[in-house]
């Protein structure tokens, strides 16, 4: 085998040296800054035109929402005031509150409108609330775009204690629903209300929604001087330390509808129940006089029945008239003049009430009750 003998030119030629890098040089700070300038503006523009494009899809989708509110509330409002119980049916959330809907439904077909609190003594106009009720009002969609609160005004007709006639408004709210593309009327949802608070009294304990907070802490200073009138050390009767009140202000969504019939009142074991509907169902005054004639409607019950109570332990005679109660009420300045005064005998004991001063006046420096 012959032997190859490999040669290569290296030898010959050979290889040039490369020239040494040059070390790199930074670039200026002001290019650098430049450069960071042009970045920063790229990334903005970009953030900033799809920020635009993500505001103007939800204005576009919230208008459209408050505006099938709109549409959905015009229909309702047509239902109820013509008396259309198959109209409305089909606007009420049926599927999610079964008993809220059957119950608006009665009331309808029997002819009693939902803002009617004539329980209460707020009176509507005689065959003419129909032609404004629930049309001017205000819409709350909330940030979901699945739920939203409709407010309105409503006049009513009531008698001061003086005997006169006066016009209040009470604003009332009612909830819509999407439901599977279409606005359902309904009670407030659960997340509306906050969280459930409870304050003590002496004689009273009372339950209500943080919602109309502003309105029942008020409320309780009312009743707080009306029990402390009624309940003083004076013979022949003062309240026992077992003796209580309960009030709740109920945000149920059944709620809405006690006003429309009758107070609920109960005796328990110990202690008597008050079930009142909460400000906000009830309709939440706009000034100051619509705060008196709230105050009135919820104090006078609760004054009632502790006046009954000192009638039924009093061995006076002169408590056993009826008219007895209806005078007290009157000196509280929860009811008119009763239309017979009683005149009481004189007697060497105090009578409980026999200086009463008027209740849910207004506070010094108070500002209207509802914002």
């Amino acid at each position: 085998m012959g032997q190859f003998d490999w040669q290569t030119d290296t030898e010959e030629e050979g290889w040039d040296d490369l020239p040494p890098l040059e070390p790199t040089r930074p670039l200026p700070l002001w290019q650098r800054f430049v450069i960071i300038g042009i970045v920063l503006s790229l990334v903005g523009s970009s953030a900033l035109v799809a920020l635009r494009q993500i505001s103007f899809r939800s204005q576009r989708s919230s208008s459209r929402a408050i505006a099938d509110v709109q549409a959905a509330h015009e229909l309702w409002r047509l239902a109820v005031s013509q008396g259309d119980t198959e109209l409305l049916a089909d606007l009420l959330d049926q599927e999610r509150y079964p008993l809220w809907a059957q119950i608006q439904l009665r009331h309808v077909e029997t002819g009693l409108s939902p803002v009617y609190r004539g329980t209460y003594g707020f009176s509507l106009a005689a065959g003419g609330w129909q032609d404004e009720f629930a049309a001017a009002y205000q819409i709350n969609l909330a940030s979901t775009l699945n739920h939203a609160e409709l407010t309105f005004p409503q006049d009513y007709q009531i008698v001061t204690t003086s005997g006169l006639t006066q016009t209040i408004t009470l604003q009332h709210t009612v909830a819509y629903h999407s439901r599977n593309g279409q606005w359902l009327a309904g009670p407030l949802a659960n997340t509306a209300w906050g969280a459930s608070r409870t304050r003590q009294l002496p004689h009273l304990t009372f339950a209500f929604p943080e919602r109309d907070s502003d309105l029942v802490q008020r409320l309780s200073r009312d009743w707080a001087e009306m029990i402390r009138q009624l309940c003083a050390a004076a013979p022949p009767f003062r309240c026992p330390t077992d003796y209580r009140l309960t009030v709740e202000m109920s945000s149920a969504p059944n709620a809405m509808y006690t006003a429309l019939t009758d107070i609920n009142f109960t005796v328990a074991p110990g202690q008597k129940i008050y079930a009142f509907s909460t400000p906000t169902y009830l309709g939440r005054p706009i000034d100051e006089d619509g705060y008196q004639a709230l105050c009135r409607a919820y104090t006078h019950p609760l004054a009632r029945q502790i006046l009954l109570d000192i009638q039924q332990r009093s061995n006076l005679r002169e408590t056993d008239s009826p008219a007895w109660v209806e005078n007290r009420l009157h000196q509280l300045g929860l009811i008119p003049p009763p239309t017979m005064q009683q005149i009481f005998p004189g007697n060497s004991l105090p009578m409980p009430g026999d200086r009463l001063t008027p209740v849910c006046v207004p506070y010094i420096g108070q500002i209207a009750a509802v914002q």
